[in-house]
């Protein structure tokens, strides 16, 4: 899947497989780890083309897993910019 991101975007920030709090951390690094997830959980919820995309991906099926896969990760960025 060829990423539509600026080629600056994947200089800066490694597209890989992320654990949610994992990420969640990245965006809100004063955080507790939960509290970063469900922060991040909230921000994504709030953005139709993160909802839009993640749904795409087949997300919804897939909530209780520990991880973001890279396409994923690349809805999430794509929609809320680098953390």
């Amino acid at each position: 899947m060829k990423s539509n991101l600026k080629k600056g975007i994947e200089d800066e920030f490694v597209f890989r497989v992320y654990g949610k709090s994992e990420l969640a951390m990245m965006y809100f690094p004063e955080s507790s780890p939960l509290t970063a997830l469900r922060n991040l959980k909230r921000w994504m919820a709030e953005e139709p083309q993160i909802v839009q995309g993640l749904k795409e991906l087949g997300y919804g099926r897939h909530l209780r897993r520990k991880s973001f896969s890279r396409q994923e990760v690349e809805v999430i960025v794509k929609g809320l910019g680098l953390p």
